[in-house]
């Protein structure tokens, strides 16, 4: 997959690569000129090219508005009209016309998950499963060769789960975590922290068999001075996770483990935790904006559709 000449606007980039702000557009070096010469000189040239206008600022805390609140609802596209002349085409042209229903999700009651461990006296608040950043598997065709020859192929480099440490241990855990758990006693507003990891290794990770046998060692004898789970902290941004909605920042400092149970093809390290959490998008705001939700005015044209559309079509046809 070539990974030049490509303008970097999507989706993910905007919302959970910008959480940082100097980060709001990944583009090469011919971006900005293309998004000129798509859009002119409007407000995607001045996003492209890192400018802090007030057209940017507004467009970026709308978008992260809608982004947070898109995941309330389920949407169902029921059918589509194609424009008169169009009736005969197979493809379904750019300009058809689509017709969806948006229904607002029912509330979750987390503790009727069937997939999690339950603690006695502790209600669940967070669930947030690992997104996979492995490499594909076109990648993994690519290298074959030295899968034949025993070679274990590249590790993920992108992870959700940040962990802060002060040495290296002899497994990174971040890269095994498939999800996080975040428990509270509203009694004594305690919290506690369940960190699941595979009973089973993957198709060409060597290291995994290691892992996992580092795991029934501590569950077999409940060691909680092991290296492993020696850390400070682990954080991360929530991305569909359940309890909580998009993009705010989770730390978890850790108290020390309690014990690793097996559960479910699991095992479930639990640890006791102080929790803290912050929004991740409150400083993108605006006076303005909030201003014209409140009285119901017009918000201005800051992003072109229809250009931001013709944008993500050339971006997918450069993957191919």
């Amino acid at each position: 997959m070539k990974k030049t000449n490509k303008v970097k606007l999507a989706f993910a980039a905007l919302f959970h690569g910008m959480k940082g702000g100097e980060e709001t557009v990944t583009k090469t070096n011919d971006s900005t000129s293309k998004v000129q010469e798509v859009g002119g000189s409007g407000v995607f040239n001045d996003f492209a090219e890192q400018k802090e206008t007030e057209q940017v600022q507004e467009m970026r805390d709308k978008y992260y508005r809608v982004f947070r609140e898109a995941d309330n609802y389920v949407v169902t596209v029921t059918g589509f009209e194609k424009p008169k002349g169009d009736e005969d085409e197979k493809d379904l042209p750019e300009d058809a016309m689509l017709f969806a229903t948006a229904v607002k999700k029912d509330p979750v009651n987390l503790d009727e998950r069937k997939d999690i461990l339950k603690t006695e006296d502790y209600n669940v608040i967070i669930i947030q499963d690992a997104k996979d950043f492995e490499i594909d598997v076109n990648s993994q065709l690519e290298h074959m060769s030295e899968l034949v020859k025993g070679t274990m192929i590249g590790e993920n480099e992108t992870f959700l789960f940040n962990i802060e440490r002060d040495f290296t241990p002899k497994f990174l855990i971040e890269k095994y975590i498939r999800k996080a758990v975040i428990k509270q006693n509203k009694k004594n507003n305690t919290y506690l922290l369940d960190l699941y990891f595979s009973e089973y290794t993957r198709q060409f990770w060597k290291i995994d068999s290691l892992f996992i046998a580092e795991l029934k060692r501590i569950y077999d004898s409940q060691d909680k001075r092991n290296e492993m789970f020696d850390f400070e902290n682990i954080s991360f941004t929530t991305n569909k996770a359940a309890g909580i909605g998009e993009l705010y920042n989770i730390k978890c400092i850790n108290r020390g483990l309690s014990k690793v149970d097996i559960f479910d093809g699991n095992y479930v390290a639990e640890f006791s935790i102080d929790y803290e959490i912050d929004d991740a998008i409150e400083k993108y705001k605006t006076k303005e904006l909030n201003e014209k939700y409140l009285t119901g005015a017009p918000k201005s044209k800051t992003a072109d559709a229809a250009v931001f559309d013709k944008l993500m079509r050339e971006e997918k046809n450069n993957k191919h």
